[in-house]
């Protein structure tokens, strides 16, 4: 369509002269056209438009900022009421696009949160956006401990703290402080970590990538290779450290045993135990008998025993009823088990009668605490995210080695609700076992 033309229905719109032909064209450009929305904002707001035909409301324009109401001061401006067509434009056309739009920023959150591990964030609020599934438009700061995410399309980005990075693009990781450890397992899942230093290209392989204070970068590679984007850099194979500073590239070859020993540790995914057969140390790990219960607590009124929707007999449902993360838990009184591998599962699922919501998710977290009861490490692992289907269990699995001083194991499990007043999570069959061989390496 021709600008002059695009004017021309804008301006008919706010003259309230659009005929209904004009409407319906006009209401379709709106919901296909990006460059048409700005055009018509720009338009609108000199107008005052939306002052009147959204009753005030403050909705985001393709900048992603929101439009100010603007005053109406200027006495050149003339109202003339709108008609009925346009009005529909105005109303479904933008409702339609902002719908699209709202949609369309849930789909760019290119990584999701897995696992954590004594994480501690800037902002006390990101875990919970992040286990909605929100995506955050500033870089991510983990002051202390280990963050575990899955890309789109099946790369694993482990974060140890100290360490800022931003999911900015469905493809690159931007590393602007700390490590970061990659995993891309198929062709598909290749990725690039971006430093202020340079730009770490995945060619199918297990590395790692740390921006430092000395504002240089050190790569390292576990298995496979990648190429390494500076002056003179080339590609960097398994067994191989390089660290770029400016337009210097140096080399060191083979990786230390301390660097290897590093990030070995960081390739073991935390949902694999090395050893943890034994006994369910749990008491009615298939939630049969009714709350309260002697064995299991947590947020009564989130809590209900469904004696229809277990795998085999009763299950226990958590709702969310405003609660951001209600959950039933069981603490379990252990020996020292310093180093020893811990490892909890569960069966879970997303009822039909009551489904998470897309900003939902189920989570396990493994609470150690010490002789007075203090809960001083913990592990946790999200899952029944978004596109996995409902009324069907799955199982999840969290290993995690015992911190010293544990005295006190507590399994939790819990539905991140968020501020949804809907949606419930069944979980069954629990256990925990605590394996008697410390984790491998």
């Amino acid at each position: 369509m021709k600008p002059n033309e695009l004017d021309a229905l804008i301006e008919d719109c706010l003259e309230g002269r659009l005929s209904e032909p004009d409407a319906a064209r006009f209401s379709a450009l709106l919901e296909q056209s990006a460059e048409a929305r700005a055009r018509y904002w720009e338009t609108a707001s000199i107008h005052s438009l939306l002052e009147h035909t959204m009753q005030g409301a403050s909705l985001r324009v393709v900048t992603g900022k929101a439009l100010a109401t603007i005053p109406r001061t200027h006495r050149w401006f003339q109202w003339r009421p709108l008609s009925a067509a346009a009005a529909l434009v105005v109303v479904v056309a933008l409702g339609a696009w902002l719908n699209f739009e709202s949609s369309h920023d849930h789909e760019r959150s290119f990584a999701t949160m897995m696992v954590t591990t004594n994480a501690r964030w800037s902002d006390p609020n990101v875990e919970l956006a992040l286990s909605s599934g929100e995506r955050v438009p500033t870089a991510l700061r983990l002051e202390s401990g280990h963050a575990e995410f899955q890309l789109l399309d099946g790369a694993t980005v482990v974060l140890n703290g100290p360490a800022s990075v931003r999911f900015a693009e469905r493809k690159t990781v931007f590393v602007d402080e700390g490590r970061v450890f990659c995993k891309c397992p198929t062709p598909e899942s290749r990725i690039a970590v971006v430093t202020p230093q340079t730009k770490v290209v995945d060619l199918g392989t297990e590395f790692s990538v740390e921006a430092r204070a000395d504002e240089s970068t050190r790569v390292a590679v576990l298995s496979g290779k990648v190429q390494v984007m500076s002056h003179n850099a080339g590609v960097l194979t398994a067994g191989e450290v390089m660290d770029v500073k400016g337009s210097q590239v140096l080399r060191l070859k083979p990786l230390t045993t301390y660097e290897t020993a590093a990030l070995t540790r960081e390739s073991v995914p935390s949902h694999a135990a090395s050893d943890a057969a034994g006994q369910n140390r749990l008491l009615d790990p298939g939630f049969e008998k009714t709350l309260p219960s002697a064995f299991w607590r947590g947020t009564d009124d989130c809590l209900e025993q469904a004696a229809s929707l277990g795998r085999s007999g009763a299950s226990m449902r958590v709702r969310a009823m405003e609660k951001h993360y209600p959950l039933v838990k069981q603490r379990v009184e252990t020996d020292d088990i310093s180093g020893k591998v811990v490892q909890a599962s569960v069966w879970a699922k997303s009822p039909p009668d009551d489904p998470i919501s897309p900003k939902q998710c189920a989570v396990l977290k493994m609470a150690f605490l010490n002789a007075e009861g203090r809960e001083f490490a913990c592990s946790t692992r999200h899952f029944l995210h978004q596109g996995e289907p409902a009324n069907v269990y799955v199982p999840v699995q969290l290993a995690a080695q015992a911190p010293q001083g544990t005295r006190f194991v507590e399994v939790q499990l819990m539905l991140a609700a968020g501020t949804q007043k809907a949606g419930s999570v069944c979980f069954d069959d629990g256990s925990l076992v605590i394996s008697n061989a410390p984790e491998k390496k």
